[in-house]
């Protein structure tokens, strides 16, 4: 049996929280991304069942500055569906004077990230440290693809809702991943 296999095994075999398990298959999955198997198993802790528990939690959006108007936008349609969101220009009082501690409350308290993805983004090491904290805190991440850009380096294991075309189809598919319609 290959370590890869071995390691599957091993995290299947253990009583574990799902999170737990993301952690451990993401670490698995960082040292060998072309093993299938290991991938498989991660992207079976993604089911929609589980999406829509974690973002129960909180939705924690994820942008560069550059796209701020675009996080506002989906950040309100949320809201709207009530999906409890939280950004930072929404979230963090204008006279608050912490604001990384306010992040770092949100980053630990949302179940769910939705990464707005563009090339600010994936060149901001502020916002991918982000991303791994959540991504090593076993939480979900929901790639959004606002402009296009090489994710290549991020290992997403779901496939971005693409926002590009069709901002309203994004949207519908974004709120039905996120169990929207059920709380609306």
């Amino acid at each position: 049996m290959s370590s890869q296999s071995s390691a599957v095994s091993a995290i299947s075999t253990r009583t574990l929280t799902v999170e737990q398990k993301r952690v451990l298959l993401h670490r698995a999955l960082v040292k060998h991304p072309e093993d299938t198997r290991v991938r498989e198993a991660l992207l079976d802790t993604f089911t929609p069942t589980l999406i829509q528990h974690s973002a129960r939690h909180g939705v924690y959006v994820c942008y560069h500055r550059a796209d701020e108007v675009f996080a506002l936008d989906i950040s309100m349609a949320l809201h709207e569906a009530r999906v409890s969101v939280w950004m930072d220009e929404m979230d963090v009082p204008e006279t608050a004077d912490d604001w990384r501690s306010a992040v770092d409350a949100a980053l630990h308290a949302c179940g769910t990230m939705l990464m707005l993805l563009s090339p600010d983004l994936v060149s901001d090491t502020d916002v991918l440290n982000e991303y791994r904290r959540f991504i090593e805190a076993g939480k979900i991440v929901i790639p959004v693809l606002h402009r296009a850009c090489d994710t290549s380096k991020l290992l997403l294991i779901l496939p971005p809702i693409d926002f590009r075309q069709s901002p309203e189809g994004g949207l519908h598919q974004l709120k039905m991943l996120l169990g929207a319609n059920a709380r609306a």
